[in-house]
Parts: structure tokens; C-alpha cells; sequence
């Protein structure tokens, strides 16, 4: 079969249209079938596709770091400027596992006073850490109790010491 291609006035090729019922040799019918049989499929895809979104998002997910008011007589987000953190509180959890941190950044820590209240419920199991501080100086302990409660507990040897900071992140997994 010799196939011709028809030339317009100025002698360039063009493509007439046609109705499908003109055109030989093709099952349109079946093509277009095809094609909605395709679109369906890809909608089932996509519909998918959104259900497992939805279920990730029961399984995994990330609070970001939530801000933690801290007791006013200490100074809150002293050190390193924009270049240090502040203080908060992250939880990241994939399933049933769950991954904690509180970040301290402060000035002027107080010995056995508690300095900041967590929501309940975030520290299910009591957790205690050494915080980095002044050098030449014990580190200062951290105990999160499962009410909430934050206290520092400073060495007796630096209790009397007023320039004690605390910059440090503390993650646990539960």
C-alpha cells in the first residue's frame, strides 16, 4: 500500500482529519477501550498510592523540636548566639519505636530545682544524663522524671558557683 501525503498551497505537507469510521486497518473501538481500561488502572494506582501516604502517616512521624519554657531566673538560649540550639523537646517514632531528645541550652543552672516541665506522658521512664558545662567543673546531672519534671543536681563543689551553663542534646530511645 503506497501511502501519499497531501501538500497545501505552498507545496507543504499536511495531515487532513478524519472521522475513525474513515480510517482502515485500525481498531479505534479497541484502542480507546485500551485507554480507558488504562486511565481505570492508574486511578486504582494512584488511590493506592494516597492509602499508603495515609498509613505512613499513622506509623511514622516527627514532632520537630517543640519549645520548652524554662524556669525565668535562667537565662534561656545563652550560648553560641544563632549558632546554638534552643531548648526543646523532639519525638520521632517509626511503628512501635520511639526516639526522644530534649535539648538544654541555658546559663545560671541552680542546684536540685526544677527547671523546666515537660508535657506528661513524654518521658514514660525516668532518664537521667551528665550535661556538658564550664570547664574545669563536674558535670551537671539531669534528671527527667516521668511527671514532667526537669531538675539539675550540680556537684557540691560547684554549688556555690552562679556562672554554671548547661548546652547540651540528650536522646533515648523507648
Amino acid at each position: 500500500m503506497e501511502i501519499k501525503y497531501p501538500l497545501d498551497e505552498n507545496q507543504e505537507q499536511y495531515f487532513a482529519a478524519t472521522h475513525k469510521d474513515a480510517v482502515q486497518g485500525i481498531d479505534l473501538d479497541g484502542l480507546e477501550n485500551s485507554v480507558a481500561e488504562l486511565q481505570n488502572d492508574n486511578n486504582k494506582i494512584n488511590s493506592n498510592i494516597d492509602e499508603l501516604m495515609e498509613f505512613k502517616d499513622t506509623i511514622i512521624g516527627d514532632t520537630g523540636w517543640v519549645d520548652i519554657g524554662i524556669l525565668p531566673s535562667i537565662d534561656k538560649n545563652s550560648r553560641f548566639g544563632s549558632d546554638g540550639f534552643s531548648c526543646a523537646i523532639r519525638e520521632m517514632r517509626v511503628g512501635n519505636i520511639r526516639m526522644k531528645s530534649i535539648r538544654l541550652n541555658l546559663s545560671k543552672a541552680p542546684h536540685n530545682v526544677q527547671i523546666a516541665q515537660l508535657p506528661i506522658g513524654f518521658i514514660t521512664k525516668n532518664q537521667y544524663f551528665n550535661a556538658a558545662t564550664n570547664g574545669n567543673v563536674h558535670p551537671i546531672r539531669i534528671a527527667m522524671e516521668t511527671d514532667g519534671k526537669v531538675k539539675t543536681y550540680i556537684n557540691k563543689d560547684n554549688q556555690d558557683r552562679n556562672d554554671l551553663w548547661i548546652y547540651q542534646q540528650f536522646t533515648w530511645i523507648e
